[in-house]
């Protein structure tokens, strides 16, 4: 039990830092814009590379982790949130892409390390619980973007953020090596072999194998739900709603908290009282409908009611992956948990990559955040419906 919860406390402290470094360029967004005179629809182009890399490395975890350890690739994770960062910093169009693909590469393959490590020490009943706990690192990160950068920024200014954001992943490298030594000490590869052979068995196991397919699309539509909140909801307040940064950045993070313990709870249902997929059922007709209500709201709505939206928001959209991914686990292959959960990732990157691209798009050609957050509620309203139809098979 002791290591269970040094695992869970490790991996909650990385998956918060990775997120944080997604989402840093986001929340910036306003300031970025203001300086460098780069429209706020781009922050949809940011976040497609940024995920859109993801696809295809997310694939390649399991071969990864195989050959150097699970904490290893968690580390090499931090340090290419580093390198990301200090890409964004330097502020120029080319380096704000290379940044989101340096930052894609490490998101890919954080989650895949710590699903490997928690696996290992967890029972059946235990994974959706632990596993959700580990995740509320998405919200956690997320509210630490939300209060830090704009901090950051009155302090001093956007790129001061984007460096004291990679001075904290700087840190986390090697605050992490003391694990190394009980995490890594299971068998290991002698060498790397061919990732992008891993890569193919890795989706036609998943995709040939009927559960995790719909778990596959799933992901996708949850998470496009999700990261529409994540790169748009503070640029929507500021730009369409009216409000200021620091008071957009203080509702973002408050849901954020709020998330935290909604996927706490989730993964609690999903381990003693409901399966996986009836609570996956709820949360998707949840998360469509909190965006359909945010695609609804406008400059005339009183702050309190935006506040609940977001909250409601967040409790749905952001607080699904503990669930879906101790069910992958679960469901994976003996010695497969690292290459499955990097399979699963892998869709998720897909949906973080296009939903802000056709977001963007709507966006650019409507001039209103609305159409975007109903276009994304549709998918996740026909998966939660699907996950309800099926959770008695």
């Amino acid at each position: 039990m002791k290591l269970l919860v040094i695992a869970v406390v490790a991996m909650l402290f990385q998956q918060s830092l990775s997120y944080m470094s997604s989402m840093v360029l986001s929340v910036a967004a306003p300031a970025i814009s203001a300086d460098l005179g780069l429209p706020t629809s781009l922050v949809g182009v940011y976040f497609t590379l940024l995920y859109g890399t993801a696809i295809f490395t997310a694939l390649m975890a399991g071969a990864f982790i195989a050959r150097w350890g699970a904490l290893r690739i968690a580390q090499v994770a931090m340090g290419l949130m580093v390198l990301g960062l200090g890409l964004g910093a330097l502020g120029h169009g080319l380096t704000f892409a290379l940044g989101a693909v340096v930052i894609g590469i490490g998101s890919s393959i954080s989650t895949p390390a710590s699903s490997v490590i928690l696996f290992r020490y967890a029972t059946a009943q235990q994974a959706p619980l632990v596993f959700s706990i580990k995740q509320t690192g998405v919200p956690v990160g997320g509210m630490i973007a939300g209060l830090l950068v704009p901090f950051v920024i009155a302090l001093a200014d956007w790129r001061a953020a984007f460096i004291v954001c990679a001075a904290i992943c700087l840190a986390a490298v090697f605050l992490l090596q003391p694990l190394r030594r009980e995490f890594d000490n299971g068998p290991r590869s002698a060498r790397l072999g061919a990732p992008w052979r891993d890569a193919a068995q890795t989706l036609r196991g998943m995709l040939g194998t009927r559960r995790l397919r719909e778990i596959c699309l799933g992901f996708l539509a949850f998470v496009g739900v999700q990261v529409c909140f994540a790169a748009l909801f503070v640029s929507y307040m500021v730009k369409e709603i009216g409000l200021g940064l620091a008071e957009a950045g203080a509702i973002f993070s408050g849901a954020q908290v709020v998330s935290i313990g909604a996927r706490i709870l989730w993964g609690w249902i999903a381990g003693r009282f409901a399966s996986p997929r009836t609570v996956l059922g709820f949360l998707g007709v949840g998360m469509a409908a909190a965006a359909a209500l945010m695609a609804a709201s406008g400059a005339h709505w009183p702050i309190i009611l935006i506040t609940a939206t977001a909250i409601a928001y967040a409790a749905t959209a952001v607080s699904f992956h503990g669930v879906m991914l101790a069910e992958v686990a679960r469901l994976a292959p003996e010695g497969k948990v690292g290459s499955y959960t990097g399979g699963i990732i892998s869709f998720a990157g897909a949906g973080q990559s296009i939903y802000p691209a056709v977001f963007g798009v709507l966006l650019a050609y409507t001039g209103s955040f609305s159409y975007g957050f109903f276009a994304a509620a549709l998918p996740a309203l026909v998966s939660g419906v699907l996950f309800f139809r099926k959770a008695g098979e």
